[in-house]
């Protein structure tokens, strides 16, 4: 069917449209090729009464071509959805499934499938606002995996905006709009905005406010309204997005309270949660205390196990950095960290650790990175033992110097990550990071760089870059499934997590990476 819309077999498609310009793209579809389309209403009908016929009045013809457009619409609408979200999920599996689907004859391209969802969402019809909301989710949770600067031309952060206006234009009281503006707001740069809204899609009530007395009253809810706004996972998004906003704007007390109360909310993780919320603590200095709590998380993770349950990579990186921080205070795996013990053990916050997993760095005021920045270079001069974290610390400052305009500090800084002995560093997401971060700052400098001044080396470079970075995931993954043939799987459990979020990040870089070269 998307042949008969197109005049194009899908993969054709898709190949046309990487070589259109992007400001071309949205107008696609020309008049010639809408009038390719084979209509099931275009077949001439016969009459079981040849010699009896009426002639049609103006009103009724008008009437069935409306008939006709609506379904005709709905079918196209439908048609571009299904293909397009198709296209965008198979976009983001791990290579090994991306291999197979692609001998089956699946091929999966974001820029191909972004434009089809964007044409079923102008089509206004039953599937317009299906296609929104995937657009929204895609687009909103692009901030975990590539910096804000470095987003693909496939749609524009203006273009995000106005599907979501429209959509609250036509569903005021949605929630799930809310929660996306919320994440939307963080994109933009507006973190402490986005924080509020977050805050309203978590409130259970409606409240009115009287214009002359002005006193507030709460309104009874539906009861099909009420299950709307307590839908659990709803609420569960909500709480978390607000949680990493406040993270971000260095409210950490109430970060610490937001996790601690997800913690209690769902039962996905929450051995994690309880982590977050207890690095929030220690950057709080709240350092008894949160040697306390870090010290339940094993408890946690063991109970689980002994119920027969799996942990989840997040979880094993979790219990895997507590482990070092007691190892390291009291050379082995048994003792009980106090305050004292986990300042000393502890080389660099675990909180930043988890705002650059989280691509968090772009969203921290200039004040705090100017902070961290001096903390870390402190560090670095002391003499504190650190030869086991000196590559995630040079990782940390060439970013926190990136984000901060040094761009010759922050390759420095870079270099020496890339340049570390993997084998002693503690994490082994470390030296794939620092390939990756070389690569998007080459592309950040791109962007201020005028034509013809050095564009192709930097473009080189950062390809070389990316290709080092998936060598090194493909190596590590290929370790790891020998590691899990001998050993217990949770030992290198983690790196699959890491491993699956950076081939992501990879791939949108390689997206922008296209981008520079038509632009050129």
């Amino acid at each position: 069917m998307f042949e008969t819309l197109t005049g194009q077999r899908a993969l054709d498609y898709a190949v046309d449209l990487k070589r259109i310009p992007q400001e071309r793209r949205l107008s696609l579809f020309t008049y010639q090729n809408s009038e390719k389309r084979l209509s099931m209403f275009d077949k001439p009908t016969v009459s079981k009464y040849p010699d009896v016929t009426r002639p049609r009045s103006t009103f009724e013809t008008s009437r069935l071509d409306e008939s006709r457009d609506i379904i005709e619409n709905a079918i196209e609408s439908g048609i571009f959805f299904g293909i397009g979200l198709f296209s965008l999920v198979f976009s983001l599996l791990p290579p090994k499934v991306n291999k197979i689907l692609n001998t089956l004859g699946f091929q999966s391209s974001r820029p191909f499938a972004l434009h089809l969802l964007q044409k079923s969402f102008r089509n206004l019809g039953l599937y317009s606002s299906l296609s929104a909301l995937s657009i929204l989710a895609y687009y909103t949770n692009l901030s975990l995996f590539v910096h804000p600067q470095l987003l693909p031309n496939s749609l524009s952060l203006e273009k995000a905006r106005e599907i979501l206006d429209q959509m609250k234009i036509c569903f005021p009281n949605g929630k799930i709009w809310k929660l996306l503006e919320g994440k939307l707001c963080k994109m933009e740069g507006k973190t402490r905005r986005g924080v509020e809204i977050l805050r309203d899609v978590r409130s259970r009530e409606s409240v009115k406010i009287e214009i002359l007395t002005g006193k507030l009253h709460t309104l009874p809810q539906k009861k099909k309204d009420r299950m709307v706004c307590e839908l659990p996972q709803l609420q569960a998004l909500a709480v978390y997005e607000m949680g990493w906003g406040q993270i971000f704007l260095g409210d950490y007390f109430q970060a610490s309270e937001t996790f601690f109360r997800l913690e209690g909310m769902n039962n996905w993780s929450r051995a994690f949660y309880h982590y977050i919320a207890t690095c929030c603590m220690f950057a709080d200095e709240a350092y008894d205390k949160s040697a306390r709590e870090f010290m339940q998380i094993p408890g946690m993770l063991k109970r689980k196990r002994q119920f027969g349950g799996k942990l989840l990579p997040n979880e094993i990186y979790a219990e895997r950095k507590i482990k070092h921080w007691i190892q390291k205070s009291f050379g082995q795996e048994d003792g009980v960290l106090d305050g004292k013990s986990l300042r000393k053990a502890v080389v660099i916050n675990p909180l930043w650790e988890l705002i650059y997993l989280w691509n968090g760095f772009s969203q921290l005021t200039v004040q705090k990175l100017e902070s961290m920045h001096q903390i870390m270079k402190d560090t670095l001069a002391g003499g504190q033992e650190i030869e086991s974290d000196i590559g995630q610390l040079y990782l940390l400052l060439g970013v926190g110097a990136r984000e901060l305009g040094d761009y010759d500090q922050a390759e420095s800084y870079l270099r020496k990550a890339a340049g570390s002995d993997d084998e002693i560093s503690e994490d082994a997401w470390v030296l794939p990071h620092a390939y990756y971060e070389m690569a998007a700052l080459n592309c950040v400098r791109l962007l201020y760089m005028k034509k013809d001044d050095g564009q192709k080396v930097l473009l080189k470079e950062a390809g070389d870059w990316i290709q080092k970075c998936e060598k090194q995931l493909t190596q590590r993954n290929s370790n790891t499934d020998h590691n899990n043939d001998t050993t217990h799987s949770d030992s290198t459990g983690d790196s699959d997590w890491d491993s699956r979020l950076l081939h992501v990040r990879c791939q949108l870089l390689i997206e922008k990476l296209d981008d520079f070269n038509t632009v050129k």
